[in-house]
């Protein structure tokens, strides 16, 4: 199942958006796919139908050189983040109804060589969230951007991969409960503000903050005291 499939969900499902990617933000959105695409790595799928759709896309707008979508549509949208979110939406849309056409065109961005395994036997988004902990130099190659809704859009769309092949990741949601009740971390405004805050704006900061956690918590779950 493509990320493809699931952004034209969201475009049908438009005011559940939220639901899928978290903060209504184009960071979020981007994180998502990209989490979707690792996960889908980490299967050994290549998703071939959501590159179609970027090389498509640049076409369509003719960007020279091209923009990301996010900067493009968020200037287009006067900074309205949910208006640049139905945007990419609305293209995925079109490109699905134009029956995926393929542009023939360049590979849509430089990820790593196919050499090299990306996310390969990760079962649960701790084992993802590990691997990326131990790779601090290619944080923005996972995430796109360093900010922490970059990847918690990230741990959901890994999250909603998984769940396509029935995988719950309970390990995960361990993971949750013992940021709420043993570190008190998780409140219900999410962990994204209180990090930030607790960080003082430094974005790379609260994200290796939380990666630390994750590593806690997996040392613990080893010793079988989570």
């Amino acid at each position: 199942m493509s990320v493809i499939d699931t952004l034209l969900l969201m475009h049908r499902e438009f005011g559940r958006v939220p639901m899928y990617i978290g903060e209504p933000h184009v960071l979020s959105m981007n994180g998502f796919i990209l989490g979707y695409d690792l996960c889908l790595s980490a299967r050994g799928v290549a998703d071939r139908r959501y590159s179609r759709f970027s090389k498509w896309l640049r076409e369509v707008e003719k960007e020279r050189p091209p923009r990301e979508w996010q900067v493009k549509y968020l200037h287009d949208s006067g900074a309205d983040h949910l208006q640049a979110i139905r945007k990419l939406l609305d293209r995925v849309a079109e490109f699905h109804a134009l029956g995926e056409p393929d542009s023939g065109g360049e590979d849509p961005e430089p990820g790593p060589p196919p050499s090299e395994p990306r996310g390969q036997g990760v079962e649960s988004v701790i084992d993802m969230l590990l691997r990326i902990r131990g790779e601090r130099s290619r944080w923005p190659l996972y995430m796109g951007e360093l900010n922490v809704l970059c990847l918690n859009g990230l741990i959901l769309g890994f999250r909603i991969c998984l769940s396509t092949k029935g995988n719950t990741d309970e390990r995960y949601y361990r993971f949750r409960e013992w940021m709420r009740e043993v570190k008190r971390e998780f409140p219900a405004e999410g962990w994204c503000a209180q990090y930030v805050r607790d960080c003082e704006g430094d974005q790379p900061r609260a994200i290796g903050r939380f990666l630390e956690r994750v590593a806690e918590f997996h040392v613990q779950e080893e010793h079988g005291a989570p």
